[in-house]
């Protein structure tokens, strides 16, 4: 009985030693996440970086400590939010490492999603890719609705790079739409300045103009109410470049400096800052001011050389400093110049292959090297001193023989490309006088059939009456004028003309510029942009290139071809 007594007193003090130390338990619980909680509170009140990174590291050693692996994570965030290039991709490893294994909302896609943020400023787009798509598979897997946004909103600006402007445009259009369906979240909120930049850029190269004014503004205003500096100095920049291509010069070049003022300001901008530098040298050349072009020219590769950063863009920059150096006879200079475009030229090749097919190029890769060289030929016989009439003669007949060559296989294929031309225009002639019209035969395609031979029919008429030389057609005013609707018409076109909307609408002008050049005299004697506007095209340069695209030649080439057919 008294051993049962000291078995009660005993259990009877257990409990209430854990009675008193539960509230020390719980406290020591509270304690430790208002310790993160204070933390990240003095982090993000701090006034300067170095306080801010004081504060990142507490936050990271006392992670550490307690092994809490998402705090360690959020802790090399906050220290990735403070730095740039690699030093911003060690955190951002260290942060994918840390929580690869966690199945987190926010890690470790957030790790991916700075690794691929990183790399698509450093110029590396395939790298960017690879890393969002990293970020997608967890963002998707964890249901983090925010960052599938921003991942397909980054994807977006990769596509804007490669120069699938129209794709990358409709996604810009449905983020903005997005976020302004949800003001009242201040996480979609925080990055509605910087899509509006990208959407405003991308109307830039897309020479929409007034729409990228229009967004610009918007975009200026709502980065300084929010005292944003950065995407502020990104607007700006992205405006002048939007005068520039408008023609006017003295207003470009005024705010490109002033967006180079302020990014001079910013760490780790020197892109940005080539880019102003290429468009105010650009203006300058419009403006007479050739000399001083070339020392913003200069400047851009220099900058070049140093980050290797190079945009489809900025690598044009060569062609007038390799004209500068030949106008001063400086071979040095031009034979520098020279490889720095070849050795560019490469890396484009590896990251733009998609935009390199609408880069414009005064040297081709195989004669950039044969000019190389050559001039290292030259040059090393001028410092011998010795006799280069024999070194001279051979490189010049090399050359002839190249270009001899050259043109006699481009004539070749022109005028193969031109009989097959002709061929076209009488098979389309036989066709058009036949009878009957037979519908093409496709599949479903999740379309009832009806609406399908409907779609076609009128299209049928679309196509027969020239309805397509009107220039205002876009895919969702054709589908209303159609009386259906865009995804359906998208997936005929698709389907029955084996290609997409803008390419179908190409094909059609492009074939009745040709018929009508082949059999109206009158018409081969207008302007190449008189006859590009009566076949449905903004500018005589998208016809031609809409035109060498679709056949392999020019129209100016065509067209002489017709007027000696018919002499």
């Amino acid at each position: 009985m008294r051993k049962i007594k000291h078995k009660n007193l005993k259990y009877k003090y257990s409990i209430i030693t854990f009675l008193i130390c539960l509230p020390l338990l719980v406290t020591g619980q509270k304690s430790e996440k208002s310790l993160y909680l204070e933390l990240e509170h003095n982090y993000k009140n701090a006034k300067t970086n170095s306080l801010k990174e004081e504060y990142a590291k507490k936050y990271l050693a006392n992670a550490k400590i307690k092994n809490n692996k998402i705090q360690i994570a959020k802790g090399y965030k906050l220290l990735a939010d403070l730095c740039y290039g690699e030093m911003k991709l060690k955190y951002a490893d260290s942060i994918i490492l840390i929580s690869k294994d966690l199945n987190h909302e926010k890690y470790p896609a957030k790790g991916f999603i700075i690794k691929g943020n990183i790399l698509y400023e450093l110029g590396k787009s395939k790298e960017a890719l690879n890393q969002y798509l990293n970020a997608l598979q967890f963002a998707k897997k964890n249901k983090n609705q925010f960052q599938e946004f921003v991942i397909n909103f980054n994807i977006g600006l990769l596509k804007n790079i490669l120069g699938d402007r129209d794709e990358a445009q409709k996604i810009f259009k449905y983020s903005i739409d997005l976020i302004e369906k949800n003001k009242e979240n201040k996480e979609y909120f925080s990055v509605y300045h910087r899509v509006l930049y990208a959407l405003a850029d991308s109307y830039v190269y897309s020479y929409k103009y007034e729409l990228a004014n229009e967004v610009t503004k918007k975009g200026i205003n709502l980065s300084l109410r929010f005292k944003d500096d950065e995407t502020y100095s990104y607007f700006v920049l992205n405006s002048g470049i939007n005068h520039f291509f408008d023609k006017q010069y003295l207003v470009a070049c005024d705010s490109l400096k002033k967006s180079k003022e302020i990014l001079h300001r910013l760490d780790n901008q020197e892109t940005r800052i080539a880019l102003c530098n290429y468009y105010i040298g650009r203006s300058l050349i419009n403006l007479n001011k050739k000399k001083q072009a070339t020392h913003y020219f200069k400047d851009v590769d220099s900058i070049i050389q140093q980050t290797n950063d190079i945009t489809p863009e900025l690598i044009n920059v060569y062609s007038y400093l390799i004209e500068d150096a030949q106008k001063h006879n400086d071979l040095t200079s031009e034979l520098n110049y020279t490889k720095s475009l070849i050795k560019f030229d490469s890396i484009l090749d590896t990251n733009y292959k998609y935009l390199k097919k609408n880069i414009t190029k005064k040297y081709d890769t195989p004669k950039l090297i044969q000019d190389r060289d050559s001039l290292i030929s030259l040059l090393n016989t001028n410092k011998k001193q010795l006799n280069t009439r024999l070194i001279l003669l051979t490189i010049i007949a090399l050359i002839f023989l190249a270009v001899l060559i050259y043109f006699i296989k481009r004539n070749f294929n022109n005028k193969h490309r031109y009989n097959q031309l002709i061929k076209e225009v009488k098979s389309r002639a036989v066709k058009n006088d036949e009878d009957t019209v037979e519908l093409a035969k496709v599949p479903t395609l999740g379309i009832p059939e009806h609406l399908i031979e409907k779609i076609l029919v009128k299209l049928e008429k679309f196509e027969s009456t020239n309805q397509f030389l009107h220039k205002k057609y876009t895919l969702n005013s054709l589908a209303k004028e159609l009386n259906t609707n865009s995804t359906y018409l998208s997936k005929v076109i698709n389907v029955t003309k084996n290609t997409n909307f803008a390419h179908y609408l190409n094909n059609l002008r492009i074939d009745f510029a040709i018929d009508k050049l082949s059999k109206d005299p009158k018409f081969r004697s207008f302007t190449i942009k008189a006859i590009a506007q009566d076949s449905g095209f903004n500018t005589a340069q998208s016809f031609t290139n809409a035109f060498h695209k679709k056949t392999g030649i020019y129209p100016s080439y065509f067209i002489k071809q017709l007027e000696l057919k018919n002499k």
